[in-house]
């Protein structure tokens, strides 16, 4: 008994600076959407239905269910069978924000890699490592009464060297994803600046993802290694709820800047027709998904600024033809 009581002293201690740490995330991410939101509403909701958009409103669902079951399990009173719920839902949200990320990540990867399944793949897989780590964390889910007012405490039981192993997995498997992403980007942007320099053609879109990739997915690399170094050095092992809010809050300024460069008037890839394969491809991913294939073989092929256009209209991660007003 006094082993538990050493681990439920323990999970209090840090249960206090997670509260704190997750109400700040909160705060951030409530703050963010509020400044993108105008940019949401024109760009997503007065746009034709995608399975793109489907993916950017239920991670924004997902991730605000994450922060309203932490905290009302902070706040509820009612006993260990809600606290415990609650916790259970928690995971299954993470979870599901987890292979989203995933998704986006590997959709983005594939768009820019030329249809190519190898990469994406390997990126879709490895972001699964986080989902098996928290199912796999739930077993050892258990709850405790203690006296008011916290009434009741849900805590792990596996030892701290198991724990420690699958937060490892976790931010080694997510620091990976960013990495393969960044230089999927570089490799696939690389070539076309440089060309377009030399033939004095500007490239936007290129720019765009070159830019904003770098800066999104860099950010989010670094902020998985410092989450990572901060929970295995016990200096704050509640870094992964900025982490999660801030992965929410980049892929969403990412995705918007890349739905409001494509149907920019003058925009190559707003004015620009599609094979029928294409068209699908549009409806299906709309921002994220999206084929290089088009326009990679064109500039390899004939090496023409047409073909340089081609290549920066493939580089929006999809085309807009569904980005025209309902």
């Amino acid at each position: 008994m006094s082993s538990l009581s050493s681990e439920l002293i323990l999970e209090l201690e840090s249960s206090f600076v997670t509260y704190r740490c997750l109400l700040a995330a909160f705060t951030i991410y409530i703050f963010d959407h509020a400044l993108t939101f105008a940019s949401e509403v024109e760009y997503i909701w007065c746009r034709r239905k995608s399975g793109v958009i489907l993916l950017y409103v239920t991670m924004h669902v997902c991730t605000l269910v994450m922060f309203v079951t932490n905290i009302a399990g902070w706040l509820d009173s009612t006993g260990c069978e809600s606290a415990y719920a609650l916790s259970m839902v928690d995971t299954a949200v993470l979870c599901a924000l987890y292979v989203i990320w995933g998704v986006i990540s590997a959709s983005r990867a594939y768009a820019l890699s030329g249809r190519e399944w190898t990469i994406p793949t390997l990126i879709f897989i490895v972001s699964l490592v986080p989902v098996a780590a928290n199912i796999a964390y739930c077993w050892g889910l258990a709850q405790e009464n203690i006296p008011p007012p916290i009434g009741c405490v849900v805590y792990n039981k596996i030892p701290q060297t198991t724990e420690t192993r699958f937060e490892i997995a976790t931010r080694t498997c997510v620091i990976a994803t960013d990495l393969l992403v960044l230089l999927v980007t570089w490799k696939a942007t690389y070539g076309i600046r440089r060309n377009a320099s030399a033939l004095d053609v500007k490239t936007p879109i290129a720019v765009l993802l070159l830019r904003d990739g770098t800066i999104y997915f860099g950010v989010l690399l670094v902020i998985n290694i410092l989450s990572l170094a901060l929970w295995v050095t016990n200096v704050l092992e509640a870094a992964s709820t900025f982490s999660s809010a801030l992965n929410t809050i980049l892929f969403s300024r990412l995705f918007l800047n890349l739905r409001e460069a494509a149907i920019a008037p003058g925009s190559t890839a707003s004015t620009t027709s599609k094979s029928p394969n294409e068209h699908f491809t549009s409806l299906v991913f709309g921002n994220i998904g999206g084929s290089l294939a088009h326009g990679m073989d064109a500039h390899a092929e004939s090496g023409t600024v047409q073909s340089m256009q081609d290549d920066e209209e493939a580089l929006q991660i999809t085309g807009v033809m569904d980005d025209e007003a309902t």
